[in-house]
């Protein structure tokens, strides 16, 4: 599962200096038939306020992932409201749309943010990989293109990549991500995460019963420093096939968790190693 948070909150522009793998370094086209669609409902409720900013927010999240024979389709909805400690309340909402080539090859997004019902943040475009780099055509918020190096790793196959280190027992992986959600280029990512374990307590969904998670922390960086803080920082389970129970969101003044209240999937695959 992929998460778009950063388009609840202004991006910091802050950057960690990696050795990033290479697209041909990372096993995710092999673990690509591990993931499965899904069309997953969460709550979210409030865990931290930094300073006491932040009185209360609660909201929902939907996430919708489909699979085509050529393509992934991602859908991703968060709706929060949120009152401030001077009583102010905000109404935040972000649409995050995406369509991925399973040959890592085309990237088309949308990121559309509001704050009380105005559009206060539009990102749309498309990446494209020419052979080993590439390039980013924005159409908004203004037109431009920036290039795409060989590196940097569209969202589900980011996932998989995740999700394959899991496998391997590795116990972190630094990854350029670009997602969309960002109008100057790609990412920097460093995920600390487990291996394969027994989940501690048996999910509440059927589906996920019989499947192994790792718990992954996920720090994302952005461009054009060296500062070691990360721009903001996500914490969830994945379960083999990609689906997450539990997420915490950090917004920078607040923090969030996300709670699985319903789960759909498709026809299940054989998710064997």
């Amino acid at each position: 599962m992929f998460f778009s948070v950063r388009c609840l909150t202004r991006t910091l522009l802050v950057s960690l200096i990696f050795s990033p793998a290479t697209l041909a370094d990372t096993p995710a086209q092999n673990t690509m038939s591990w993931l499965s669609g899904q069309d997953a409902h969460y709550k979210l409720t409030l865990v931290t306020s930094t300073g006491h900013s932040t009185r209360s927010a609660s909201g929902t999240m939907h996430y919708e992932l489909k699979e085509t024979p050529a393509n992934w389709l991602t859908h991703q909805h968060i709706d929060v409201e949120r009152t401030s400690a001077t009583g102010k309340t905000e109404h935040l909402v972000s649409d995050y749309t995406a369509t991925e080539s399973k040959d890592g090859h085309s990237f088309i997004f949308q990121t559309r943010q509001q704050a009380d019902n105005a559009i206060i943040r539009t990102i749309s475009g498309k990446a494209t990989r020419t052979g080993t780099d590439g390039y980013i055509e924005y159409a908004q918020p203004l037109k431009k293109t920036l290039p795409l190096s060989a590196d940097v790793l569209f969202p589900v196959h980011h996932t998989a990549a995740i999700l394959s280190a899991a496998s391997d027992g590795k116990n972190s992986l630094a990854l350029r991500l670009f997602d969309g959600t960002d109008e100057d280029g790609s990412l920097y990512t460093f995920a600390t995460l487990t291996g394969w374990q027994k989940p501690a307590a048996a999910p509440a969904f059927p589906a996920l019963i019989s499947l192994p998670e790792t718990r992954v922390t996920l720090a994302y960086f952005a461009h054009d420093t060296t500062e070691m803080m990360p721009d903001y920082t996500l914490e969830q389970s994945y379960f083999k096939n990609g689906v997450s129970d539990t997420i915490t969101l950090d917004f920078g003044d607040f923090s969030m968790t996300g709670t699985l209240q319903s789960l759909s999937l498709p026809v299940i695959k054989d998710q064997k190693l």
